[in-house]
Order: structure tokens, then sequence, then C-alpha cells
């Protein structure tokens, strides 16, 4: 997927395509910094491997032991190699750490719907966008709070469409990269919106309809095993 979508960024509009298409190149984005949306994956594959091997090295010890040493492994990697940023894997960090202590995610993000006024302020400050600033972490917590808050009120067909698309983030986030460069494609076409409220919408429907899509036709052909799953789809 990474080198489909370096390959396509020679071509497309995106904002950190490749300007040519060499070995060096290519072994960058696959294996040192990744490219476009896979950063994600990339992050999670080298904070998943430091994770393991810390817990192993620790997993005699308490969960705050344990803790400790995969902090400290992380800020070794962050800082004497390529391959992490320590913004990045600061997110991984607190996740592994809600993990140890709390046994249900909705006893650490207590629901709210005030929390949509300081996510609502936060989003529409660029100057707050910096995934080294605190702001995007308050930004994470006001939303999980607030879709906590929400989904007690979401019920029926809403409900089993909201629980469908959770269910399958994997094939979303595998594929949504290639439609929102092709929705870019479409830009022209809405121009009449300066808020661009419209367009944002459009490629969200676009990417969740596409992805899904692509994802059901792999179940079918078994191409699923491709990703090392029998089915993508759940």
């Amino acid at each position: 997927m990474v080198t489909g979508y370096a390959v396509a960024s020679l071509y497309l509009p995106v904002r950190d395509g490749i300007t040519r298409l060499d070995a060096a190149t290519m072994y960058r984005v696959i294996c040192v910094t990744s490219i476009g949306q896979y950063w994600f994956i990339h992050t999670m594959i080298v904070c998943g491997m430091l994770n393991y091997i810390s817990f192993r090295m620790a997993r005699r010890y308490s969960s705050a032991a344990r803790l400790s040493v995969f902090a400290f492994v992380l800020l070794l990697v962050a800082q004497y190699t390529p391959f992490l940023a320590i913004n990045s894997a600061a997110y991984y960090f607190i996740g592994v750490a809600i993990r140890q202590y709390c046994s249900d995610i909705t006893q650490c993000f207590k629901g709210s719907f005030w929390t949509a006024i300081p996510f609502s302020f936060i989003v529409t400050k660029a100057a707050f966008h910096d995934w080294g600033m605190l702001s995007v972490l308050c930004a994470s917590i006001c939303f999980i709070s607030f879709i906590f808050k929400l989904s007690e009120y979401v019920e029926g067909e809403a409900q089993a469409v909201a629980l469908y698309v959770g269910r399958n983030t994997l094939p979303i986030y595998l594929f949504h990269t290639i439609f929102t460069m092709a929705a870019k494609l479409f830009l022209p076409l809405f121009k009449f919106d300066g808020t661009q409220f419209l367009f944002t919408f459009f490629t969200i429907i676009f990417c969740l309809a596409g992805s899904l899509m692509i994802g059901k036709c792999m179940d079918k052909t078994h191409l699923s095993l491709v990703f090392g799953k029998r089915y993508i789809m759940r």
C-alpha cells in the first residue's frame, strides 16, 4: 500500500509525495519514515515491536517498571534512529498505560457534550495543530469524551451503521488514502462553498464507501490473505 501511494504521489497532488522513483527513495518510505497517512501504521509496527521487547525484558517486574523500561526504549529509538518520532510515540505510550491500568476505557474518559466546546476551538485554530503540543492531546481526549456521550443517544439503524464502521476501521485506514487522493479531483466542483464543509463531507463518505467496497471485494476473492487475514471485514 505504501508503494502504491508513493507511486501515485508522483502524479497526484499530495502534500508529502515523492519527487523521484528509485530504490533509495522506496527504501526510505517503506522501511524508515513511511509516507502519507501510512506513517500511523509504520509507527504502530515500530512501537509494537519495542513494546513487546520491553515488556519481555521486564516481565517479572510491576506494571510501573515495565512502562518505565518501555518509555526509556522509546526515547532511545526516537533520539538515535530515524525510525520513530517521539511525538507519535508518546500517544502509543499513553495507550499502553491506559491498557495496563484501566480495564474499561469508559472509566478513563467520561462522556460529556461540554467537551465539544474546547474541541471545536482547538481544531479551528491552525496554531494548535502541532502534534508536539498538548492541544492535540486535549483535542483527542475531548473528542473521545464527546463521542462516548453521543453514543448514548444513537440507537437502531444509526447505531448498527456506527458499529459496522467501527468494526472495520482496518480496511478503512488501509484504503482510504486511495480515495482521499481521488477526491481532490472533485475539488473544483465545490468552489461555490467557501467553507469547504461540503467537500469535506463528500470526501468522508467517498472514502468510507470506497474502502468498505474494496474490503468486501477482497474477502470475496480471498485477496485478504495478502494482509495475513482470512477476512479483512468484520
